[in-house]
């Protein structure tokens, strides 16, 4: 079984390659997430940055501060995360400075001084992380095949991190 420090340091390489998580605001549209691309702010991914716009419906519905969850699964599907939260608007510019790159700038015609640019805090709370080798694959895959069910081929894959 993986450890909670394997699993958390896996997360935070596979989504510094493949940034892309979902973003919901828990009881608001169904908690309907949408894509967003995280910038991880610590090793232990306890700190999730995002930016986006002034109009996008995360901001509008979140308040000051809003509970929400992240989903994730690694471009490989090998690793899959749930992490619950709390999400607010980040005021402090060195902050966004630190994660300002090219491909952020395509974005925001003035840079960090947009004023449709809103950066999001995401202050996990409590994750769980899956992990899916290609030998757990087809472990799944035969134990759904033969017996129907593959709770038990799964059951010592994850690890739940409380922050």
């Amino acid at each position: 079984m993986p450890t909670e420090t394997e699993l958390l340091e896996k997360f935070v390489d596979e989504a510094d390659k493949n940034p892309t998580v979902m973003l919901g605001l828990v009881g608001v549209d169904q908690s309907h997430t949408q894509p967003m691309a995280a910038h991880i702010g610590s090793k232990k991914a306890d700190l999730i940055y995002f930016f986006t716009t002034q109009d996008n419906r995360l901001v509008e519905h979140m308040g000051e501060t809003h509970e929400a969850l992240i989903t994730y699964a690694s471009k490989g599907h090998d690793l899959f995360a749930c992490i619950h939260g709390t999400v607010s608007l980040e005021t402090e510019a060195t902050v966004a400075q630190r994660f300002w790159n090219s491909s952020v700038a395509r974005w925001y015609k003035d840079g960090l001084e947009d004023p449709t640019l809103a950066f999001l805090r995401f202050d996990a709370r409590e994750a769980e992380f899956w992990r899916a080798t290609f030998g757990d694959k087809v472990e799944f895959r035969l134990a759904s095949l033969f017996s129907g069910t593959a709770a038990g081929a799964a059951s010592d894959k994850n690890a739940t991190v409380q922050y």
